[in-house]
């Protein structure tokens, strides 16, 4: 996906600086390289490329590993990565930036743009007074899911394999909610089979509702099929790829790896970052 290398080639427009002018040890953001490699060494992924950036100026940017390890080439600081996660925030600026012109309410209803998730329901355990055994039933939702519900998670919508709802687990399984292989009208079909985890707006349960998002930028910029504009976005899980914002330090932190979806690639992403704080001297 080409709006992986933007953030990370669009640094050489970034003007660098002596990390000790902005409060870092030099020689501790040096022990960065060597922590990531003991992680290539262990057969975690191939290569990475982190930046880490102080008040909008460059202390430190470096690739290590392999670009392709098969063919042994080096990775490079400009090497394409898959967005991941990192489709989230590009799509959430783009829907602020419809409504700051008058083009959508975040408290509009997400069935202007998907008419299929107008009427859900929500999956609700009772226990029977006899047996005492859990049961569930579908109840209507309380109000529509909503743009906003998209942007933080509340949608009720849930990843089968991130919630605690067995019932609605079970039903993304036999529709085939898994995200792998379907169109998003595809996917749209199947989710409005399903009924929501909780009811919208109470609970924060993280999903791949960002889609969603997607259609809404599509439909108001008239924008659809046309490579790199605001409409094209995807979803993609999250796995090796990553970013943070410090506002109280000023830092801002990327890292990139080629790495597998896992809870694993949490351990990489705490890694950097405990790295990149071990270095700050001020």
């Amino acid at each position: 996906m080409a709006l992986s290398s933007v953030t990370l080639t669009r640094a050489a427009d970034l003007p660098t600086a002596d990390p000790e002018s902005l409060g870092f040890s030099a020689e501790r953001l040096a022990r960065i390289a060597p922590a990531i490699q003991r992680e290539i060494a262990a057969g975690q992924y191939p290569g990475a490329v982190m930046l880490v950036a102080r008040n909008g100026r460059i202390v430190y940017f470096d690739s290590v590993g392999q670009l392709d390890p098969a063919g042994g080439k080096p990775m490079t600081k400009d090497a394409i990565f898959r967005l991941y996660s990192m489709t989230k925030p590009y799509t959430s600026v783009a829907i602020m930036m419809l409504m700051e012109e008058g083009k959508l309410r975040v408290t509009g209803p997400v069935s202007r743009y998907l008419p299929a998730l107008a009427n859900l329901q929500v999956s609700v355990e009772k226990t029977d007074p006899y047996t005492g055994a859990a049961k569930y039933l579908n109840v209507p939702v309380d109000r529509e899911i909503n743009i906003q519900d998209l942007l933080r998670h509340t949608s009720g919508m849930v990843y089968a394999g991130y919630t605690a709802h067995p019932k609605v687990r079970e039903l993304y399984t036999k529709e085939g909610v898994d995200w792998k292989d379907v169109t998003p009208a595809e996917q749209i079909e199947r989710l409005a089979k399903v009924p929501l985890a909780h009811q919208p707006g109470t609970t924060t349960l993280p999903a791949g509702t960002g889609f969603g998002l997607g259609f809404a930028v599509r439909k108001e910029t008239g924008r659809f099929e046309v490579t790199g504009n605001a409409g094209e976005y995807y979803w993609a899980g999250a796995a090796g790829t990553g970013f943070y914002v410090d506002p109280k330090e000023g830092i801002i932190c990327v890292s990139m790896t080629q790495a597998q979806p896992g809870i694993a690639r949490r351990y990489d992403r705490y890694l950097f970052k405990q790295m990149v704080y071990q270095a700050i001297a001020k």
